[in-house]
């Protein structure tokens, strides 16, 4: 379930066909078709849904016609989850083979690819738009696109959008290592994990790191530097 940015609408699947979009300002349900729903999220201005799938695809509606899919990403491998940039013109998508690519709404573009080592389940950008926070810690590409490939909204060329380019990044403030047995800053190890608890699953918000082991047991880390 996902909530708009001004919590008027939510959003949950419904089986495995369907997705139903609940607008509590109108008491309006509203139901989108699309098989095997994975993860869910608003736009900044609440005006679409993304919606990633088992199969790899994202498809992204807008909610005041409801038609068919406005536009539509395609990667390798399950999504696992999705995310907006503050302005509504980036998404970010993490895919169940490791790899995080960067679209361009307007024009169904990717613009680059993050290959990690493991899966990424939480996904969001940071507050300047030009990195991404994981539960692993935040993901700093060393390039970026710059501000004229992120506004242009013409129509992308299909050979250049096939063939995004996979870039290098490094790995700031605190999280989990990509395999589960580290705490971890600036993606140096500093906290052990025994393997009874090691996270399933985990939240990471600025240097607190909340766990849920497989004991079902809640164990909170918070650091102060």
């Amino acid at each position: 379930m996902v909530f708009s940015t001004d919590d008027s609408t939510f959003a949950f699947s419904q089986g495995e066909n369907a997705i139903e979009v609940h607008d509590l300002a109108d008491q309006i349900i509203h139901k989108l078709e699309l098989e095997y729903v994975s993860c869910l999220e608003f736009s900044p201005d609440g005006l679409s849904l993304a919606a990633g799938d088992m199969h790899g695809n994202v498809e992204v509606w807008d909610l005041r016609t409801k038609d068919a899919p406005k536009w539509i990403f395609q990667s390798d491998g399950s999504s696992l989850a999705i995310a907006y940039s503050s302005d509504g013109k980036l998404l970010a998508q993490a895919t169940s083979t490791g790899e995080v690519s960067l679209w361009q709404i307007a024009t169904e573009s990717c613009l680059l690819k993050l290959k990690t080592e493991r899966q990424i389940e939480q996904l969001s950008f940071s507050p300047d738009n030009r990195s991404l926070m994981t539960e692993h810690g935040r993901l700093i590409p060393d390039t970026w696109p710059s501000d004229d490939e992120t506004e242009n909204d013409g129509i992308q060329n299909n050979d250049d959008r096939d063939k995004p380019s996979q870039v290098l990044f490094t790995t700031h403030g605190y999280g989990i290592d990509f395999d589960g047995c580290w705490l971890t800053k600036d993606g140096e190890r500093i906290v052990w994990l025994p393997p009874e608890h090691r996270p399933s699953p985990a939240l990471v918000i600025d240097s607190e790191i909340a766990i849920r082991n497989s004991s079902d047991q809640l164990m909170m880390f918070c650091f102060y530097d």
